[in-house]
Formats: C-alpha cells, structure tokens, sequence
C-alpha cells in the first residue's frame, strides 16, 4: 500500500485469483470444523458467533493499540508540563521573568490533560487484568472483549486530543519532530481505526447495551447535602448520565417504525453512542478511585483523589442539564461545579512534576527530545550537534 506518516509499518493488500485450497488447508477451532467428506460443523448457533469467536485474538490487539495511545500521551503530557516548567518569559514586572507553568491559562489544559492520562492509565490495567482473567470460554468472555472494546476507543481518541494540547503549549517547539510530540499525535491516529475501527466498534457495543437488560434497580440517592468532592457521588453521577443516555437510545428506537430496522437503530445510535462514552468515563473514574485507595503513602492516595476528582468533574459538566432536570443535582452544585474544578486545579498545580515523575518514563526518551530538559536553550549554540546526539537515542 502507499507510504503513510508516522512509524513505517509494511501494510499490504493480499489477494487470489482463482486459487482452490483443500479443506485440510482451512483453520478450524471452535467456530467450525470441515471433515473429510466436506461437511461443515459448529459448535456455535449462528454465523455472527462464529465470526466474531474466529476473530477474538483481535481483543489482545485493542489492547496493544491502547496501550501505545497511552505511553504517547504520557510522554506528551511528561515533556510538555516539563518544558512548561522551564520555559521563562516576561513577568508582570519589570526584570521578572516567570515560567509559562505560572499562568493558569497555561498550566489548566495541562492538568486536565493529566488527570484524563491517569485515568487512561487505570482503566487500560483493569482491562488488561480482567481479559487476561477469562480465556474467551468462560460466561465472562463477552464482557471482557466489550470492556477490551471501549477501553481501546477511549483512551485512542483522549490520546488525539491530549497530544493536540500538548503540542499547542509547546508553542512552535511543539511541531518540530525532534521534540516527540507531533510523531507521537501522527502515530496515534493509527491506532484509532487499527484492530478493529473506533466507530465500528462503539456501534456494536452500544447496540450491545441498548439491548441488555438493566439489572441496577438501585435506589437514585438524594442530592441533598452532597459534595463535589465525595468520590462515591460523583460516581453515581457517572453512572446515572450513562443511563440517561441509554433511556433515551430505548424510547428513540421504540418510536421509530418497526419495520425499517435500519431506521431504529438510526433514531436510537446518537445516544447509545453517547451512553458508550459515558460508560467508558465511569469506568476510568472508578479505575482512577480503585488506584487511588490501594495507595499505601498518603499524599500519593491525595493526590490520586483529586486526580479523580477533577477527572469526573471535566465529565460531568457538560452533562449537568440532565442531573439537574431528572433531579439528581441541585442548582447549588451546579453553580459550585466551576469552582470545585478551580479548587482542584489549585491543588494540583505544585505537583505537576511528581506526577508525571511517576510515568517512570525512560530517561533516554526524555533527554532525546530537547524541550523535556531544562537545559534545552543551550543546544541553540550548537543545534547541529544536539540534533545529531538526538538522532542516536
């Protein structure tokens, strides 16, 4: 196939033309066996079981393609909030210089940035522990391919629009491809529509829930005296925005004509797709929540909840419409929302460093891209020679 940006990978069409194979030539397993006489057999009911079992491994490369989403957006979010910290410019004082990491406007898309990183980085660990818990046989298996299945559209497209941010506060350093970050956002895009399209597979998750019952018959909590800062809350926020989604997915497709399948899940795909973001965003939030209360030191396990904090909160506001109309927020939270998040911010923003100190990101990665030191400047004298030593790593 023609050249694409980004890391060179050998991608080809393959095709025959008129080749007759033996059936001894043709994989079999679970999804159907050719015996000699050529009569087929399965131990499966239909076509599509068949076809999405012989295609399972396909959840090992969701994944993988997560995975490397991940390791480019903590890279980006290590080497730009360096780089924020490092890079001085004129004060509000004449003769003082401050670093660009001093101005909220600078350091909030950053943190927010971060905080999402962190919950991309939980929620790719649950599901990694939990596929590798079932072997695609046991009664779980199917969870554990949707789980594979959201966790690798999420944390793909979050990784599109971390690096995209991450490039822009690093201003015109950011483009040059010595710095990592726009091959990282180059190959990212890859990872969107490899093992399985983004879209695609949101579309059969979300007619997956669309379709099962719902078993949460728990009673909704009152909103009465409860704080933006209670983790428990705002995860039965994330929960509840979910089923408001799927509610409204089921009355779209029930008024629809039932005739004209095409036409339901049309009426009804908007929200189910939505209901799928939702569902991806409480599970990173509950993941974030996990981690942060298996925290042994307690500034760490602090840190972490207000990384959720902040993280369900980003969520949540521009879903308070809903909450607040169904009865589940009060106009009170609705106003202190802007500020919880601000609070949070605060409390963030002398920790950047530590933070991202803990992607244990490999040294040699970050002494290659000049921008993540703080010595960067000094390779202006004698550029050639950096982008020579750069070239080696």
């Amino acid at each position: 196939m023609p050249p694409r940006p980004g890391s060179p990978v050998d991608h080809c069409l393959t095709s025959f033309n008129q080749v007759v194979l033996p059936h001894e030539a043709m994989l079999t397993g679970e999804h159907g066996c050719l015996a000699d006489d050529g009569t087929f057999s399965s131990s499966l009911g239909s076509p599509r079981k068949r076809f999405l079992t012989a295609i399972r491994r396909v959840t090992l490369g969701k994944l993988c393609m997560s995975a490397a989403a991940l390791g480019a957006s903590r890279a980006g979010v290590a080497t730009a909030v360096r780089y924020s910290h490092h890079r001085h410019i004129s004060g509000p004082r004449k003769g003082r210089r401050v670093s660009l990491w001093a101005h909220r406007s600078h350091h909030g898309p950053l943190l927010h940035a971060l905080a999402t990183t962190y919950a991309m980085n939980a929620l790719r660990r649950t599901a990694v522990d939990h596929c590798a818990d079932h072997d695609g046989t046991d009664p779980d298996a199917a969870h554990a391919e949707q789980l594979a299945a959201v966790t690798k559209g999420w944390t793909t497209w979050k990784a599109r629009m971390i690096l995209i941010e991450c490039r822009e506060r690093c201003g015109a350093q950011g483009l040059l491809p010595v710095n990592g970050i726009i091959p990282w956002a180059v190959d990212a895009e890859g990872t969107i529509t490899a093992e399985g399209d983004n879209l695609a597979q949101w579309a059969k998750t979300g007619a997956e829930l669309l379709l099962a019952a719902d078993t949460d018959d728990s009673p909704a909590p009152a909103p009465a005296g409860r704080r933006l800062d209670e983790p428990a809350f705002l995860q039965h926020l994330l929960h509840t925005a979910e089923r408001q989604h799927l509610a409204r997915a089921r009355a779209r497709m029930r008024s629809a004509p039932r005739t004209d399948s095409q036409s339901r899940w049309n009426a009804a795909a908007p929200a189910a797709l939505a209901a799928v973001t939702a569902r991806a965003e409480r599970l990173a939030g509950q993941a974030l929540l996990d981690t942060a209360r298996r925290a042994h030191d307690p500034p760490a396990r602090t840190l972490l909840h207000t990384l959720h904090i902040l993280f369900a909160l980003d969520h949540l506001q521009p879903r308070t419409g809903a909450l607040l109309s169904d009865g589940h927020l009060e106009s009170t939270h609705v106003h202190h929302l802007p500020e919880a998040i601000e609070e949070a911010l605060h409390s963030l923003q002398d920790h950047a460093l530590t933070l991202v100190g803990a992607f244990y990101l490999p040294e040699e990665v970050l002494a290659s891209r000049p921008i993540a030191n703080a010595d960067y400047q000094a390779h202006f004298d004698d550029p050639a020679a950096h982008w020579n030593e750069a070239t080696e790593h």
